[in-house]
């Protein structure tokens, strides 16, 4: 993977919505492991690069 596309950067909401899962599947994911904790913006929010999207997309793939 080119790692120009770890520079975009996701709220959960919006890696949720790629994804189309609930924000509360995502913190989930976190808590077991699946996903690293992410670093926070200065306003709080939760920050996540496109490998974050590929890792949960090969784990729902597998789950499937």
């Amino acid at each position: 993977m080119d790692t120009t596309d770890n520079k975009t950067a996701f709220k959960i909401s919006e890696l949720a919505k790629r994804l189309g899962l609930n924000v509360r599947t995502l913190r989930y994911y976190e808590s077991i492991g699946h996903l690293r904790n992410p670093p926070c913006s200065a306003g709080g929010y939760r920050i996540y690069t496109a490998s974050d999207d590929e890792r949960l997309r090969f784990v729902l793939e597998q789950s499937a």
